[in-house]
Order: C-alpha cells, then structure tokens, then sequence
C-alpha cells in the first residue's frame, strides 16, 4: 500500500478524491458558478486571443477546457494523477483539440522548455499549497513570451465569513488564516498543509520583473461552499451575490477582504 508522507502525496491523495466533488459543485452550485464566471471576466481583460496558455493546478479541467473553446491552445497541469482522466474526457466530449494534459508539480515546471507561454493560469488556491510561491514565480521568467500575462486566484488571509465561527467559540476556525505557519487541511482524507496570503505578499514574491495589473477580491459580500447552512436559504444566497456583483460593479469591494483574491501581472522582463 503507498505511503502519503509528504507534501506532494497528501496533496495528489487529496485533490485526486475531491475533483469529482467540484465537476459536481460547476454543475450545481450557483456559489462555484458565479466565482468562475468572476475569474473568467477578470481574465479575459487581459488575454489576446488564440493566447497559448500554461495552466497549473487544473484540477478537474473546468477552466481549461473553457478557455479551449475560446480558441486558445491550452496545456493543462496538475500534480494529482486523476487529474489526467477528467482532462482527456472533456478533450474528448467537446474535441478539443488545442487541449492538453501533463502530470507536472509547481517544482517542475522548467521541464516544460524550451516552450513559451503568453499567458499563465492558476486557480482557486494552487499556490496555497506552497510555503514559497516565490520560486515558482522566479521560475515563469523562463516560460513566458515578452508582455506575457499571469493570474493567480489565491486564498486571502482576511475572509469576514469565517471569523463568525467566533461566535460559536471555535477561535481556531475563525482565525486559522491569521497562521503565517501555515494549517493542516484535512482534504478528502489527505492532510494538505495550506498557507494563506495576501494580495501584497504575493506581489512581492512575485518580485520586479512583473508589473501589477489588476486586484479583485472574491466572495466577500457571500459565503462559501462550505457555508451549506446559509445556501440552504436560496433567496438569502442570491441576494448576497446579487449585492456582491453589484459591490463589483461599483468597484467598492475591498480588495484584501474575501475568500478568494485573483491577482494579475504583465511580465516586463
């Protein structure tokens, strides 16, 4: 039987498990729903089009195969292995032919030269996996065209949601992101170690050679997934993204408050 004992094990037993839970939470869950359509609008200020893209952590390949049909070429990643069966069914259901698929780790991804990328893609929390974003970071510089563009949708460290469990009395789960050691979560039975940032720290790790383009929080206004027992109220759940959308429109959000953040750079190097 293998043993999970390091990062990159928990993080494959775990995420490999749970992507079948988010093909679930695209289809059905009008919270995962919105969040995308958020992230593909914050991109798709920035892309060109026919933009070779470079995603990593793909997960299941909902995004990817949704910038596919956009007519970009897209080569997908992901350390979990079960990752690679969810790409190639939706390769193959929609024929996508500009899709592809390679088992690689954030460590790795110099192996992908000589290729270069316009456009480098990561979402929901990939690099909340890493203690040091940074040398991955330092690493695109080697993997992206002139002017090339990177978004990263991060876990931000100051999420209002959580802190109502104070309420409740269980402090550890109200400020668990408060952490810089970083906390163990428990995902589908892998125990992934999760480190939370903020919008500056990710632009400082992301160091000189790439220009800040765009901050913009998600889910501030509404909770998460994981809030069941509020979505459980429909009208309550769509009134608060109702509110979060228009917050959005009215560019009023707070940009270091909110479950998510998605950050974008232009590379000047």
């Amino acid at each position: 039987m293998k043993k999970f004992n390091t990062q990159k094990d928990q993080v494959d037993k775990g995420f490999s498990a749970i992507y079948k839970n988010y093909e679930e939470l695209n289809r059905l869950s009008w919270v995962d729903q919105y969040m995308r359509k958020c992230v593909y609008r914050h991109v798709e200020q920035f892309i060109s089009p026919n933009s070779s893209i470079l995603e990593l952590n793909c997960g299941s390949g909902i995004d990817a195969s949704y910038f596919a049909q956009q007519g970009n070429q897209v080569l997908a990643t992901d350390i979990a292995q079960s990752s690679s069966a969810y790409v190639k069914q939706k390769k193959e259901e929609l024929k996508l032919n500009n899709l592809t698929f390679q088992l690689l780790d954030f460590e790795n991804i110099l192996a992908l030269q000589p290729q270069k990328f316009d456009y480098i893609f990561s979402n929901f929390g990939g690099f909340n996996c890493v203690s040091q974003p940074e040398d991955t970071f330092c690493k695109f510089k080697k993997l992206l065209q002139p002017n090339a563009v990177v978004s990263l949708c991060v876990l931000g460290r100051y999420y209002p949601w959580e802190w109502l469990y104070a309420l409740k009395g269980d402090f550890n789960l109200a400020f668990r992101r408060f952490n810089k050691n970083g906390v163990i979560a428990n995902v589908e039975g892998g125990r992934v170690q999760t480190f939370y940032y903020t919008p500056h720290q990710i632009k400082e790790k992301m160091g000189d050679e790439f220009q800040l383009l765009k901050v913009e929080s998600l889910g501030f206004a509404f909770p998460s997934v994981n809030f069941q027992k509020v979505h459980q109220f429909k009208k309550l759940s769509k009134l608060l993204i109702y509110i979060d959308q228009k917050m959005h429109q009215w560019n009023i959000v707070p940009t270091n408050l909110g479950d998510y953040f998605i950050i974008s750079f232009r590379f000047t190097g």
